[in-house]
């Protein structure tokens, strides 16, 4: 991120802190000219240095505890990744971002198939598990993608300016990444991740919730299908009709 962002965003966030450390001397300034008739003098300079040592001292653990804060409402704590409440916040800018300049927009949900029995057979907890899995795919995912944990075992990747083939060959590489990682510990572990993908273009996707949900019945086939772990929002609706025309 170029420093002239973070500055900016570092000022939006502490609006109250920004506007203090600039008033704090111009406001002693104007105290000292209407009660002297001057600027401080020099006895007046050294408790003036100190006193806004001191303000700033106080603004710099507000807005360290102001992060500390927004770190455990946002974040999982288990995984270090992003949590529910982020995630869908992420989802409604991201997609009326994606609206308003017209880029496709995708989403991958993914979770761990029998993740009970997964660890198990590695002889590891369940929660070693889950760091492993967070782990490997925040080491591959681009810095501009959002990685959430949105329940015990499933996960969400918001891709922006991302097709959906594009999101099919993310869910194949982390499929073998993940894979490859707990194979270290067990070689003979059949494939153990479930990818269920949904891209605004393929998909008529009017609402970020529509996205959401789309997402979510690619990764149940997925789930239930034993020879493909990624399904597409595509599979979700050609199932849908086949019941539909059996009804």
């Amino acid at each position: 991120m170029p420093l002239s962002k973070k500055a900016l965003d570092m000022i939006r966030e502490n609006r109250v802190a920004c506007v203090v450390l600039v008033g704090f001397p111009l406001g002693w300034l104007a105290v000292s000219l209407t009660l002297s008739g001057k600027a401080a003098g020099e006895g007046g300079l050294p408790l003036f240095l100190y006193s806004y040592l001191c303000v700033l001292a106080c603004l710099a653990a507000l807005a360290y505890s102001q992060r500390q804060i927004r770190g455990m409402i946002l974040v999982d704590p288990l995984t270090n990744v992003y949590n529910k409440r982020y995630f869908f916040r992420a989802l409604d800018t991201e997609f009326s971002r994606s609206r308003r300049v017209d880029a496709p927009l995708a989403l991958i949900r993914c979770s761990l198939v029998n993740v009970q029995w997964l660890a198990d057979e590695l002889g590891k907890s369940l929660e070693l598990v889950h760091r492993l899995f967070c782990e490997t795919v925040a080491s591959t995912i681009r810095e501009t993608d959002v990685f959430s944990r949105v329940d015990a075992n499933a996960y969400t990747l918001l891709l922006s300016n991302t097709d959906d083939a594009g999101a099919q060959a993310l869910a194949r590489r982390l499929e073998n990444m993940i894979m490859r990682e707990y194979r270290k510990m067990k070689p003979s572990l059949p494939d153990a991740v479930a990818f269920g993908t949904c891209c605004t273009r393929l998909c008529d996707c009017r609402t970020p919730i529509e996205v959401y949900d789309k997402a979510i019945r690619a990764h149940s086939l997925a789930v239930a299908s034993e020879r493909n772990r990624i399904m597409s929002c595509t599979d979700g609706v050609a199932q849908s009709r086949a019941e539909q025309a059996v009804q």
